[in-house]
């Protein structure tokens, strides 16, 4: 057993992390603004991006959003069988095996159809193709207290959540296999006293008790990352999976727990390079000539401007 990491120990990891994110959040920007503005603070900032990144034209957007149905429907169609468990091969002639699994099989598509898995996953689709990476979050009924502390949906023992890529900064293992993610969550004071309860940072509290304060937001970190060995005697600390939640301005850790499996995973369209975790898309591929489709419908619009409004030359008499 080892001893945990402490919150200066998370917060540099993450700040380890920060180089190759950084990196790619100018493109995520970009292609988000052209192929995919679906977050409101998109199409406020839009007003005030330079003339030629903003968004003028909907052929990358409707394209983005074409490509994200077809692999939906290729992949992960919601109408049909598209996986199922068999007997493995020591025990494949057994006919009970096989009609347990077959039934485990139809239960779990009637667990998904009953979630929100499908309507997740299809944006889990369109930030993969815009961003290169997306990530999906699964917790179950017993997990619920690990993100916000209540089950909201009784009719569905699993929920879903998409993470998207410019919130959450990941490492890789010698494998290159994504075995960490450093989530930003932003928590009212309220919340994060109902969420972290006596554990919640001073400042939270603070808040909390002052009229008009208590829904001031503030940052939180959450970390997932793989265990190599126990980091404590709880059940939860002994988990495989580690769950912490970090208070970046107290430097200071507000809960810690875990899982028994891998709670999420990151989908990535193409690897960038191997020194980098992060994947590249369709929309940054194709970039440039998204830049160019915009580029010429401004040249367009202010055609038909010039045409409507012409400018007329207003000649003065001159003294002599």
């Amino acid at each position: 057993m080892t001893a945990p990491p402490s919150a200066l120990d998370l917060l540099k990891r993450r700040d380890g992390l920060a180089p190759h994110h950084a990196a790619m959040k100018t493109l995520w920007d970009e292609a988000r603004r052209l192929a995919s503005p679906v977050g409101p603070e998109y199409l406020v900032n839009d007003v005030t991006a330079p003339r030629l990144v903003r968004q003028l034209s909907a052929v990358a957007v409707q394209a983005n959003r074409n490509l994200g149905a077809g692999l939906m429907s290729w992949i992960m169609p919601q109408s049909q069988a598209w996986f199922k468990w068999e007997p493995a091969r020591a025990v494949k002639d057994n006919q009970g095996v096989a009609l347990w699994l077959a039934e485990c099989s139809e239960i779990a598509h009637d667990i998904l159809r009953g979630s929100n898995f499908y309507d997740e996953c299809n944006m889990l689709m369109t930030g993969r193709n815009t961003d290169g990476t997306a990530h999906l979050w699964m917790r179950t009924r017993e997990q619920a207290d690990e993100v916000r502390g209540t089950w909201d949906d009784d009719s569905s023992p699993v929920t879903f959540e998409i993470c998207g890529a410019s919130d959450v900064m990941v490492g890789e293992d010698s494998r290159g296999r994504v075995n960490s993610w450093y989530r930003c969550v932003p928590f009212t004071a309220r919340q994060a006293v109902d969420e972290f309860g006596d554990m919640a940072p001073d400042h939270a509290k603070e808040a909390a008790r002052t009229s008009g304060k208590e829904h001031v937001a503030a940052e939180y970190i959450h970390a997932i990352y793989k265990r190599r060995e126990p980091e404590g005697q709880s059940a939860a600390e002994k988990m495989p999976w580690a769950s912490v939640w970090i208070c970046p301005k107290e430097k200071k850790i507000v809960k810690t727990g875990g899982f028994p499996r891998q709670p999420i995973f990151a989908a990535r369209w193409e690897r960038w390079s191997r020194r980098s975790p992060y994947g590249v898309s369709p929309a940054i591929i194709a970039l440039g000539e998204v830049r160019g489709v915009n580029y010429f419908e401004m040249l367009l619009t202010t055609l038909a401007e010039v045409a409507v409004e012409r400018a007329t030359l207003a000649l003065t008499a001159r003294r002599t």
